[in-house]
């Protein structure tokens, strides 16, 4: 046993629970799967890897997305880029396996691929998102403090006062769902 090959650590933390969860998720399974292949089980274990990321991408990339987007994250179209990069690499990875493709090559080029998505993008794309959510988090109640405060009420406008845009009621069922 070579013990973990990649360690979760503080530092590649988002400040999402979700999302770091997901990405604990990921760095146990490339261990798992490096794990096996340095015990000369990589051939065994080839598979059920590639599947993992197929569906791994389809549900986290969702999630991470559509936070970047309701919080407007102005990296959002080059972070998406990226992760559509890593979906069809993973799948060039799966097609090969499919069909037949089994070698020591294959299982290098995915332990590579995944050990490097892991290194490069959670520590240098996705902590920039965590920044920039940290950044709108501190702002909200700071808008919020700022707001002009209510007319007294002698002033007020006759009418009922509009309702609330959609977008906080979105954002806080967001957090809730998060959280």
């Amino acid at each position: 046993m070579a013990g973990s090959w990649i360690e979760w650590t503080p530092d590649l933390a988002l400040g999402v629970e979700k999302i770091d969860n997901q990405h604990r998720e990921l760095i146990k399974r490339f261990n798992d799967f490096a794990e096996a292949v340095f015990d000369g089980r990589g051939r065994e274990a080839i598979g059920s890897t590639l599947q993992f990321l197929a569906d791994y991408t389809v549900t986290h990339f969702r999630d991470e997305e559509a936070l970047q987007e309701l919080f407007g994250y102005p990296g959002y179209p080059r972070h998406k880029a990226i992760h559509d990069q890593f979906v069809e690499e993973v799948g060039r990875l799966k097609q090969r396996y499919d069909a037949g493709e089994l070698d020591s090559e294959l299982v290098v080029k995915t332990v590579d691929a995944v050990g490097a998505w892991i290194i490069n993008h959670i520590k240098k794309e996705d902590l920039q998102i965590g920044v920039h959510l940290r950044r709108t988090r501190e702002a909200a109640p700071k808008a919020e403090e700022s707001a002009p405060s209510a007319p007294p009420r002698e002033e007020r406008p006759q009418s009922p006062p509009p309702p609330p845009p959609r977008k906080k009621g979105l954002i806080r069922r967001f957090f809730e769902w998060l959280y």
